[in-house]
């Protein structure tokens, strides 16, 4: 709002005194943003915003385009929610897919300044594996991914990236391994693994990947559970216990079993203990009991 100009003339009457300004409408939003080790871009969005009593606040409602930030794939945008003020930019809701089927709920807030702080939650789910992993794996690991997930920012500024993913209707099959368990149990019931339960805890920070905690179990076959790490170099280290049901193992003619038991001859807490040396139970979950483990 502003005061109208002084003087006078045959329009005067017509020239308003005060300005108010209740909604603006903006079919078309670009923008970039950059931070510490992270940028990102908006483009297409179409806004309405309604001023707030905050200080210089906006609530501001926004629906398609795309967004893109490094580390992340492109975002195509459903709807948000958001509102400005003191600073802080708070994010009520915003829902977006990626790729094919892969669908993302979130909200959280930035505060704003010299080093942002940001912090937001989000849910994920209905990303079919087929469309994220290169050629050679598509027949060999399929599943649908879902998950929880949390981005905030380091005290330098840093985004970091964490959560638990879980896999729905997951399988793996045609890998060497599990042609090699099955020569040495003379079977073929490792040709193809159906996962009852797939868990994975996952930290993203600059270049490198730590998949702290990760299970995959086969009711009734065999179990693994591990901890690996990719550094920015790309080159993975880590440590894992692979497990084998005794209901296996007790149908195996007798001249292999007798190597099956050597290999996999670790109790569970042994393997355990091997695996995730400085963890204790309260921070990484036990895996399920009855398997023999061996560890790699």
């Amino acid at each position: 709002a502003a005061p109208a100009a002084a003087g006078g003339g045959m329009f005067s009457g017509w020239i308003p005194s005060e300005v108010e300004i209740q909604e603006v409408a903006i079919k078309n939003v670009n923008f970039n943003v950059e931070t510490a080790g992270q940028s990102a871009q908006a483009r297409g969005i179409k806004v309405t915003m309604q001023p707030t009593s905050a200080e210089a606040g906006y609530s501001i409602a926004g629906e398609s385009g795309t967004l893109e930030a490094v580390g992340f794939p492109k975002f195509a945008i459903d709807d948000f929610n958001l509102r400005t003020g003191e600073g802080a930019v708070y994010l009520d809701h915003a829902a977006m897919r990626f790729h094919k089927s892969g669908k993302v709920q979130m909200s959280g807030d930035a505060q704003l300044g010299d080093t942002p702080k940001l912090h937001f939650n989000g849910v994920m789910g209905g990303l079919d594996l087929a469309e994220v992993l290169s050629t050679d794996w598509v027949k060999k690991f399929k599943g649908i991914v879902n998950g929880k997930f949390k981005l905030k920012s380091d005290p330098a500024g840093a985004l970091v990236t964490s959560g638990t993913l879980n896999l729905r209707n997951g399988s793996l099959e045609a890998m060497p391994v599990l042609r090699r368990i099955d020569t040495l149990a003379g079977t073929t019931r490792f040709r193809k693994l159906n996962f009852t339960n797939v868990e994975v805890e996952f930290e993203q920070r600059s270049d490198e990947l730590e998949l702290g905690e990760v299970l995959f179990e086969s009711s009734g076959l065999g179990c693994l559970k591990g901890r690996i790490v990719r550094s920015a170099s790309g080159t993975p280290d880590g440590m894992y216990m692979l497990g084998v049901s005794p209901d296996t193992i007790k149908f195996i003619p007798i001249g292999r079993k007798q190597v099956v038991e050597q290999v996999f001859q670790l109790d569970r807490d042994t393997a355990f203990a091997a695996v995730f040396p400085r963890a204790s139970a309260d921070d990484i979950e036990m895996p399920p009991e009855g398997y023999r483990w061996l560890v790699a």
